[in-house]
């Protein structure tokens, strides 16, 4: 029971998750759809592009995280991020000050593989105890791992949250990330909003909780939500009192629904979600590597497939 609670707490902790990894979705699957040559440059006009320095890769920390990743490797089991094929694309949302501190629970790895068109998300475990190096004006020292990008952040703007980061989630776990997103997260109700609606199956413990805070009955099972509803359903990962509710479900629930509403949108609507998206989206991809990428994709869209990574370091 009591891992339970904790599986729970992890899964809160890490609200929002799957919005960011949606938006990124997005953006990936609606730039190559819909944009071609010099209309696809114009358009990624719109996104911020920062230098990231690549982190220090010398031999991470013998922590019990790099451990369970080592015996997953001997018995060829590897985590999808460490196999061989897979490019590892972190996605934060920006850090908001919490008692004063700037905290990220939004924390999750996307990994493409190209080999098996798959894209796996394993969500950062937000009140992980990691050893922070030192950075510019920090001394370095163990601090909460959704305190790092802030700390970044702090001393040196989005580049040093995004290399302090990086360089932490190596040392600690043997993590290497190729490329960084950045989503503000009013980007969802935009996204959501275009689309008009999705459809999600419910737990009952999901359709309890939406029916008291839409003051309305709302089934459990398969249920089509608009912007505010689907909103709604988000927020309850961060509440505390919500009882019954898997985050890392929900995400996944999510994530599935609006790549599949995407997949069937018309190429008009499709650029309009593009230009609300790209704005609030900085990554450390050059202009020319996120279109490299969306070239890449194009070919495996319809076939990509999306799986659950579970946490790290795991539960």
């Amino acid at each position: 029971m009591e891992n339970e609670r904790k599986v729970q707490a992890n899964g809160r902790s890490g609200k929002k998750a799957a919005l960011a990894v949606v938006c990124v979705l997005a953006v990936l699957v609606l730039g190559a759809a819909g944009c071609v040559g010099i209309y696809l440059n114009n358009m990624l006009n719109s996104i911020n592009h920062v230098e990231v320095a690549a982190p220090v890769y010398t031999e991470p920390a013998e922590t019990v995280a790099v451990e369970e990743v080592q015996l997953a490797a001997a018995a060829e089991e590897k985590p999808a991020y460490a196999e061989k094929n897979a490019t590892n694309y972190l996605v934060v949302c920006k850090p908001v000050k919490d008692d004063g501190v700037m905290k990220t629970d939004t924390m999750i790895l996307c990994s493409l593989n190209t080999a098996t068109k798959t894209i796996t998300m394993t969500a950062l475990d937000a009140e992980a105890e990691v050893d922070v190096p030192a950075y510019k004006n920090y001394a370095g020292g163990e601090a909460d791992l959704n305190t790092v990008y802030g700390l970044g952040s702090t001393n040196g703007g989005t580049a040093g949250a995004m290399e302090l980061m990086n360089q932490t989630l190596y040392d600690n776990f043997g993590i290497e990330v190729d490329h960084n997103l950045e989503i503000n997260m009013k980007l969802f109700a935009k996204v959501v909003g275009r689309l008009g609606s999705v459809e999600i199956e419910l737990s009952e413990e999901e359709a309890a909780y939406l029916s008291e805070a839409a003051k309305k009955e709302i089934k459990a099972g398969v249920q089509e939500m608009d912007s505010a509803l689907a909103q709604q359903y988000v927020n309850m990962w961060g509440d505390e009192d919500a009882e019954g509710i898997s985050a890392i479900s929900g995400q996944r629930k999510i994530v599935e629904a609006i790549v599949k509403e995407v997949r069937s949108e018309y190429v008009a609507n499709l650029q309009s979600i593009v230009f609300d998206c790209l704005p609030m989206i900085t990554t450390s991809m050059s202009q020319d590597k996120l279109e490299d990428t969306l070239w890449m994709l194009l070919p495996m869209l319809r076939n990509l497939s999306i799986e659950n990574g579970g946490t790290v370091p795991a539960a």
